[in-house]
C-alpha cells in the first residue's frame, strides 16, 4: 500500500470515528471526556523544612487483636434506639457499635474511678 493510499485510508477511518462519536453523543447524550487535558508542571525547587511526625497508628498486632464480644438480648426504650440509629446514620456507622463503644467507655471510666479511690 502506498503512502498516499494509507494516508487516505487513515483519514477515512478518522472521519468515520469522528462521525460515529458525534452520532453517539447526539443519540445517547454521552459526554466525551478528554483525558490528560491538564499538564502537570513539575519544578526542581526544594520542598522546604520537613517535620517528622510521631507514628500514631496502632501496630499490626494491636489491630489484629479483637475484643471478644458476648451477645446479649436487651430491651431499650424506643427513644434511645431512635437516637442511636439517627446518630449512626449521620456518622455512617452501625448503631449497635455505638452502643457497644458507649458501654465500653462507661466501664473503663468506672474501673479507673474505682482504682483511684482504692
Amino acid at each position: 500500500m502506498s503512502d498516499v493510499q494509507y494516508f487516505t485510508f487513515s483519514l477515512f477511518g478518522l472521519l468515520i470515528d469522528l462521525v460515529a462519536s458525534v452520532y453517539l453523543v447526539q443519540v445517547i447524550g454521552a459526554k466525551v471526556k478528554r483525558s490528560m487535558s491538564k499538564t502537570i508542571q513539575y519544578s526542581n525547587e526544594p520542598i522546604g523544612d520537613l517535620k517528622l511526625m510521631p507514628d500514631f497508628l496502632p501496630s499490626p498486632e494491636e489491630l489484629a487483636l479483637k475484643q471478644q464480644n458476648t451477645k446479649v438480648t436487651i430491651s431499650l426504650s424506643s427513644e434511645s434506639v431512635a437516637y442511636f440509629k439517627d446518630t449512626a446514620k449521620k456518622h455512617h456507622m452501625q448503631y449497635q457499635k455505638i452502643i457497644r463503644q458507649l458501654l465500653d467507655e462507661y466501664v473503663a471510666h468506672q474501673k479507673s474511678a474505682k482504682s483511684g479511690k482504692g
